[in-house]
């Protein structure tokens, strides 16, 4: 074509020589196609062919055949994991001795095989240690600060007056700042208070309430039977009847005298000693 000569035809394919020359028509080329697809008419056909192989392509081929089915028997024995940490195939038995699990030389700790671990059961022990070590610091942390209390602050006897400061949220406008108790008990978290109404709830830290210079009630003054609470303490030593407002509740409040004298007995009650007009 264009004054060259073909360079890609039957000549180049894969073709012997001697079919080649018996080639014709390209009715032969099919017709040696379709005869090369049935290999007992090939060996029936031409036999001296056949008998003129080589001899070591049959022991090259059973080698090959061999080795093939070695390597496929070596592959079924081979012990093929999956490593606990990367989660890769792992073809090594290291195994590690916390979790049992196959891994990776790379992925564990550790060069005895005895104390071979993996990161995940390594990091695990960590943390462990890690908890353990916040928890002793923090016991050691409060009992460093409960004996610079100590130190601070000195112990106060059972029977002695104390002044407990009371909240804004406890104490009315015209309450006391203040709530005068007494000492009852002694314990190892605290100290138990009362006054003349009953026991207060709870237990108080010694930071909690200051020590009195005077005695204003004696011990065998309060009422051990009632517990109550710190602003129902503060409500009983009260004035004006602690946090919060009296609501009258007299069915006559249209009328004005009536309502004079339901809030002069709320006052009377209370022990509030009011100047006559």
């Amino acid at each position: 074509m264009f004054g060259c000569d073909a360079k890609i035809g039957l000549s180049s394919s894969s073709l012997p020589q001697e079919i080649l020359g018996s080639l014709q028509t390209e009715e032969d080329l099919i017709q040696h196609f379709q005869s090369s697809d049935k290999p007992d008419e090939i060996s029936n056909d031409r036999p001296n062919e056949l008998s003129s192989d080589k001899p070591n392509e049959l022991d090259e081929e059973s080698q090959l055949n061999a080795a093939l089915n070695l390597s496929e028997t070596q592959e079924t024995e081979l012990d093929v994991h999956v490593c606990a940490v990367c989660e890769n195939l792992c073809f090594s038995n290291i195994q590690c001795s916390t979790c049992a699990q196959y891994i990776h030389e790379l992925c564990s700790k550790g060069n005895i095989s005895d104390t071979i671990t993996c990161h995940l059961c390594s990091n695990e022990e960590v943390i462990r240690n890690e908890r353990r070590h916040a928890s002793e610091s923090m016991t050691k942390q409060a009992v460093r600060m409960r004996n610079l209390s100590e130190r601070v602050l000195t112990e106060v006897d059972i029977g002695a007056n104390v002044l407990v400061a009371i909240p804004h949220v406890d104490r009315g406008k015209g309450d006391p700042r203040n709530l005068m108790a007494v000492v009852t008990g002694k314990e190892e978290h605290g100290y138990k208070l009362g006054i003349k109404d009953g026991i207060l709830r709870g237990l108080y830290t010694r930071n909690q309430f200051e020590l009195s210079d005077s005695n204003f009630i004696a011990i065998h003054c309060v009422n051990y039977d009632n517990e109550i609470s710190f602003r129902k303490a503060v409500s009983k030593v009260s004035l004006c009847d602690g946090q919060g407002y009296t609501k009258c509740g007299c069915s006559a409040s249209g009328k004005l005298n009536a309502a004079f004298k339901c809030i002069y007995d709320i006052i009377f009650n209370s022990g509030i000693i009011i100047s006559k007009l």
